[in-house]
């Protein structure tokens, strides 16, 4: 499966053994090799049948999306030239690792500091 970010999920299935071709007939009534964009927290089975009539059922099931979120905690100055203003940022949701683009430059760290007033973005 291809993690989403839109909170829906491909489920890519590969068929082994039997003779070609194949039919497929999954329990949301696809009839399709693959699924595209399903929701997630959901349950799929599929029934593949060969070209001599041999069936085999399988089923996954699509893990629950959780929507990526993210919130910054600012921290100032407390007096100019010193390295005491910082942002952490916490995030949570959508698929880890994360990568944090500030807009100082690609950071791979959740907290930068400062030792002068500025003004980030990520």
């Amino acid at each position: 499966m291809d993690p989403p970010c839109s909170g829906n999920y491909n489920v890519n299935l590969t068929v082994n053994g039997g003779t070609s071709p194949y039919t497929y007939l999954w329990s949301n009534g696809w009839t399709f090799q693959d699924l595209y964009q399903v929701p997630s927290g959901v349950d799929y089975c599929v029934t593949v049948t060969d070209a001599k009539g041999c069936v085999k059922t399988t089923c996954v099931t699509v893990p629950q999306y959780f929507p990526i979120s993210a919130t910054a905690q600012v921290t100032p100055i407390t007096c100019y030239g010193t390295n005491t203003g910082h942002i952490v940022q916490t995030v949570s949701g959508g698929t880890s690792p994360y990568a944090y683009n500030w807009n100082s430059g690609i950071l791979p760290a959740t907290k930068i500091s400062t030792t002068s007033p500025a003004v980030f973005t990520s």
